[in-house]
């Protein structure tokens, strides 16, 4: 549940004093009543609106490791954070999480997705697409008999993290870049760009 800013516990409590109720404050804001009882609690103690100082948990990497975390993983876009939490050794001489990679990563819209797999477009492939799109066009395969086509998918659902699949690191919109891309050569799957003999 997201914590009120400094602008919106003045407005919550300018709400409370035109005569609306805690109930109602809490729920245009979002937050729980207990958020607002608290609030009306505090200003009536320090007749202010401002949190309390916080000493919160340290973090355990720096801005600078933080960046080289992304960095890395847009270098790199196949790299697994578990590695890259193998690789990084935190403030005070710590071992970090792979989840603290996966949140350094969220927050710079990096999530972990099922690459795209494509296949090498040689001209012997394009030719046969070419046939393929011919026959099917609208003269020679009418529009009634598209709608005897039956197209399918099928979903795969895990219960557990570890599914045996590889995962790319990408932000949205970047399913089809070459970085994120993986091909079939010589009926194994590899990451676009990559030399094979």
């Amino acid at each position: 549940m997201s914590r009120l800013t400094e602008v919106q516990r003045g407005q919550a409590i300018g709400m409370l004093l035109q005569g609306q109720g805690q109930l109602q404050v809490a729920a245009h804001f979002g937050v729980h009543i207990r958020t607002i009882q608290r609030l009306v609690q505090r200003v009536r103690v320090t007749e202010r609106v401002i949190d309390r100082p916080r000493s919160g948990r340290p973090r355990v990497t720096t801005p600078h490791q933080d960046r080289f975390i992304r960095l890395s993983h847009l270098r790199n876009r196949h790299v697994t954070a578990t590695e890259t939490a193998n690789n990084t050794i935190g403030s005070h001489n710590r071992h970090i999480h792979p989840d603290t990679v996966r949140n350094r990563l969220r927050v710079n819209c990096l999530r972990a997705r099922r690459p795209y797999v494509g296949l090498p477009q040689t001209p012997a492939r394009r030719q046969r697409r070419l046939a393929w799109l011919q026959a099917h066009s609208p003269r020679n395969f009418p529009m009634r008999q598209w709608r005897r086509v039956f197209f399918t998918d099928e979903s795969r659902f895990t219960l557990y993290r570890s599914d045996g699949r590889r995962r790319v690191y990408r932000r949205r919109g970047e399913r089809y870049t070459g970085l994120a891309v993986v091909q079939y050569v010589f009926g194994a799957v590899s990451p676009m760009g990559l030399n094979h003999p």
